[in-house]
């Protein structure tokens, strides 16, 4: 058979193909403090303040039992995500989203105050309920609801950018930002959330000034 040798690539006239960022869109936080007070069905509002100052993607906040949580050291350990669609237990979307996330201390007094509750509505109180939904974590749809009602300009996840956000806003370094919100590797951070560093550099050069 006769080799036919090509001097031109022709998969060249394709061209590379661009890389998009994603599109991110975040509130501040003290336009979330003020709007979030507006969720008053159930635990809505602090489901959304856990979500806004921990970086939690909303399954792995659905799927939190209070033996996830360590009160001592402010920590909350994800290791697992409700499937929003099929409303079961399962993995988390990778196995670099398993982690200790820390919380604020008033978010730690806000979950205390959650748990205290509970325990003295419910029978059979135990550390193995889910802290938002008891004995099976709350309905996402029925959440998304009544969130939109509030913020019908976001998405449930733009509530884990505003974290991001808010840290970079912050000086909170990249590096560090990767780990809190458990990405992978550095790149998928910094393909996210990179452009939000532009502002930092410009403060930055300030030092010459």
């Amino acid at each position: 058979m006769e080799i036919v040798r090509v001097k031109v690539d022709p998969t060249l006239a394709a061209g590379s193909i661009q890389r998009v960022r994603p599109n991110i869109n975040f509130i501040r936080r003290e336009d979330f403090d003020h709007r979030v007070k507006g969720l008053e069905h159930l635990h809505y509002q602090e489901l959304a303040r856990l979500l806004f100052y921990t970086g939690l993607r909303v399954g792995e906040g659905l799927a939190v039992k209070w033996s996830d949580m360590d009160f001592e050291k402010n920590l909350l350990h994800v290791n697992k995500t409700l499937d929003i669609i099929t409303r079961k237990i399962t993995t988390t979307k990778t196995k670099g989203s398993v982690g200790y996330v820390p919380f604020p201390a008033f978010i730690g007094e806000m979950l205390e105050r959650i748990k205290k509750e509970s325990a003295e509505k419910i029978y059979g109180f135990n550390n193995d309920m889910f802290v938002f939904g008891i004995v099976a974590p709350y309905h996402y749809s029925h959440f998304r609801k009544h969130f939109k009602r509030v913020f019908p300009e976001l998405r449930i996840h733009d509530l884990r950018h505003s974290y991001a956000s808010y840290l970079i806003n912050k000086g909170v370094d990249i590096y560090l930002v990767k780990e809190l919100m458990r990405h992978d590797d550095i790149k998928q951070t910094a393909n996210t959330y990179g452009h939000l560093y532009v502002e930092r550099k410009r403060e930055a050069m300030s030092v010459f000034d």
